[in-house]
């Protein structure tokens, strides 16, 4: 199999802003070819990443490569890097072609080279005859493909994409991120996207670095990121995720049954062990609730609430014992309940997958420390010894 070549490169790379350590030794390879996106909720630390990529802040630490080249401290137009930004950052003095021509320009290039290269980001973004159009005769969507364009008319070896998309509307969004997404594929340059968007992260990416008080908590595929999240933060932070603590009850070729106050329950197992305190998560969609006890176990609830959702009903169910309401979402054309019902909740248990007390990403930070006096109490309780479940 033919080994990737990493195009970035992060290696343990600080910033400090003032006393604020707001990037914590991150390291990173991002590569050829690649539309990797840093996910993270605001404060994460994600855009400050990508402007130390892009030139704009100099790190405090670390090193940062590009092609194999470090520019950890070169000035931006010094990396073979371009950036795309939220307010689009046009010129509005200047025509549509004028504003792709700019970085050609600057770089001496030939008038007839311009003019040829110009029209084909013009067709490429699919505005073939906008070129004399003024800048504030554009849409948004169109003003940020026109950004676009300019940014990747210098062939840049990594376009750096800061939030694009976050100033245009619902549906306007969606198209552009297909239309992103294929533009990507056609250039074969390496992206790297910055968003606060699950949705579009999980749907434009090849991989998803999720950034959380300015550290990696996991990198991985999208399938990798949803299915098997290495903390309860990327469990919560990405969709919706049933999280409850247990301890490991018993361990049978690849699957775990777990002891909780309110039953057992099962889980596909990896990497733990007998008596050890997890976290267990399960999706809603993932979650079948019956009016009998099916599979081999069950949980008894009750339904509080039922919200229509078109294709699904989301049922917001009580479990005695257990502090938070549990969510599951069923095909609205299959067997309703009522608010009030007694059912059964019951998974695969191989949809549920277990979080590892110590494990937070790739730092090992006592789980128990990060959620409270709450999280104690329960592993007391389940604690084995006289009081064992």
């Amino acid at each position: 199999m033919e080994e990737k070549k990493i195009m970035v490169e992060l290696k343990h790379v600080d910033k400090f802003f003032g006393e604020n350590h707001v990037v914590k030794d991150i390291s990173l390879p991002v590569y050829q070819g690649e539309f990797l996106t840093i996910l993270g909720s605001s404060g994460s630390g994600k855009t400050t990443t990508l402007r130390m990529i892009g030139g704009f802040d100099k790190p405090n630490g670390g090193e940062i490569f590009v092609a194999g080249y470090n520019v950890a401290h070169k000035e931006p137009f010094e990396r073979d890097v371009n950036t795309v930004f939220q307010n689009y950052a046009l010129f509005p003095h200047m025509t549509v072609a004028e504003n792709i021509a700019y970085g050609l320009r600057m770089k001496h290039v030939p008038k007839q080279e311009i003019k040829k290269r110009v029209n084909e980001m013009l067709e490429l973004v699919q505005l073939k005859d906008f070129g004399p159009r003024q800048i504030s005769e554009l849409s948004g969507g169109q003003k940020q493909r026109i950004a676009i364009a300019r940014a990747v008319v210098n062939d840049p070896k990594v376009l750096l994409l800061d939030e694009p998309l976050g100033a245009l509307d619902l549906k306007l969004r969606k198209q552009m991120q297909f239309e992103l997404k294929c533009l990507q594929k056609k250039l074969g340059i390496t992206f790297i996207y910055v968003t606060h968007d699950q949705e579009e992260a999980l749907s434009m990416s090849d991989r998803i670095a999720i950034m959380h008080d300015g550290c990696l908590e996991q990198v991985g595929t999208p399938a990798e990121i949803y299915e098997r999240p290495v903390s309860r933060f990327v469990a919560d932070f990405i969709g919706e995720s049933n999280v409850f603590a247990g301890k490991i009850k018993s361990l049978n070729q690849g699957f775990a049954e777990i002891a909780t106050p309110f039953g057992t329950v099962q889980s596909i197992a990896d990497k733990v062990r007998e008596t050890e305190e997890v976290y267990v998560s399960i999706r809603p969609e993932k979650v079948s609730i019956s009016s009998e006890s099916q599979g081999t176990f069950s949980l008894k609830g009750r339904i509080n609430e039922q919200i229509y959702r078109g294709a699904t009903i989301r049922f917001v169910l009580s479990i005695p014992g257990m502090e938070k309401e549990f969510k599951a979402d069923m095909p609205s054309n299959g067997l309703l309940f009522t608010t009030g019902d007694d059912v059964y909740i019951h998974w695969a248990p191989q949809d549920a997958f277990l979080i590892r007390e110590k494990l937070i990403g790739d730092r090992d930070t006592d789980v128990v420390a990060l959620q409270g006096e709450h999280t104690k109490a329960v592993f007391k309780e389940l604690s084995i010894g006289e009081k064992s479940i």
